[in-house]
């Protein structure tokens, strides 16, 4: 039942059944067996889900451990709670641990010869290349990956193009960053026909990029659209749909129309709420978006705080 409500991703549904089969299997397998360590990840990935990386990072160090112990560091599951152990550091911005993690793992499938296990280790490293704020070494990795991904696993190259156009957004090289994105288009059209889900990412990343180069209507019209497709796809109680409201939000608080950031700061922080609970830092960075347009719109900092409360 948890691993189905982690395919719903209802993850607050999925930590409640997690909690149980911890509980049980504790009772029935004792702390030291390779189930217990199964339903420490189950239990891990369900905090991972809510994003709260340190209850993730303590269940699946504890799961890996148990089962590097009982089956080996080789082990099918050991390598699954590593990349697991990974990600949770990742996600919790400790990106020296997850670059460690994962450069252990992509050692591993590199002589394995799992090409399409190579390709995401490499940008997995890479992220964390990036997360550090070391462009050399990220693009190092990223372009590792994508030209592996040219003999097979073309179908992957849009993920390469957007992880680029992030890396010269960064370095304020926005002509090339929208160059890159252009590219994912296209190659998403070639090799995914025009996967919708791929677009709309795609499309996300293209009015922040344009935000950022102060073309506010033309933000606006990538993000709508990107709205439109991901209603569609993943309906309005999505994170998906969450991150483009949020976009959306900027842009109009960037443009002085407040009262429209407004409606759409409101949206995703009643997702937000909904999927996370109020005490959540997603929460906050939202209550903080919204402080500041209600700070503008009304023009009185108190009036910004007592409506966030």
């Amino acid at each position: 039942v948890a691993v189905a409500y982690e395919y719903a991703e209802d993850y607050n549904a999925m930590l409640d059944y997690a909690t149980k089969l911890v509980e049980l299997g504790k009772k029935l397998f004792g702390e030291t067996s390779l189930e217990y360590a199964n339903y420490l990840k189950i239990k891990g990935s369900a905090h991972f889900g809510l994003l709260d990386y340190r209850e993730a990072t303590n269940h699946f160090e504890k799961a890996f451990e148990i089962n590097k112990k009982l089956a080996g560091s080789k082990d099918g599951k050991t390598l699954a709670y590593l990349d697991a152990l990974a990600d949770a550091w990742y996600g919790y911005g400790k990106f020296d641990e997850a670059l460690n993690l994962y450069q252990q793992y992509l050692t591993t499938v590199s002589k394995s010869g799992e090409q399409e296990a190579v390709i995401e280790k490499l940008e997995d490293v890479a992220k964390c290349y990036e997360g550090k704020g070391n462009v050399v070494e990220a693009r190092k990795y990223y372009m590792k990956a994508m030209n592996l991904k040219s003999s097979g696993f073309e179908h992957l190259l849009p993920t390469s193009f957007i992880s680029l156009a992030r890396l010269e957004e960064s370095s304020q090289n926005f002509v090339q960053a929208g160059l890159y994105l252009q590219k994912a288009v296209e190659a998403n059209q070639d090799f995914n026909h025009n996967d919708q889900a791929t677009y709309s990412f795609i499309l996300n990343n293209q009015g922040v990029l344009l935000r950022n180069m102060n073309k506010y209507n033309q933000a606006l019209l990538k993000l709508q659209e990107a709205l439109a497709i991901r209603e569609h796809l993943f309906g309005t109680q999505s994170r998906q749909y969450a991150q483009t409201c949020n976009g959306i939000g900027n842009v109009y608080h960037f443009i002085g129309k407040d009262n429209l950031a407004l409606d759409y700061f409101m949206k995703v922080l009643a997702i937000e709420r909904t999927e996370y609970g109020s005490n959540h830092p997603e929460v906050a960075s939202t209550l903080v978006n919204l402080a500041n347009s209600y700070s503008a719109a009304c023009g009185h900092l108190q009036v910004a705080i007592t409506s966030c409360l």
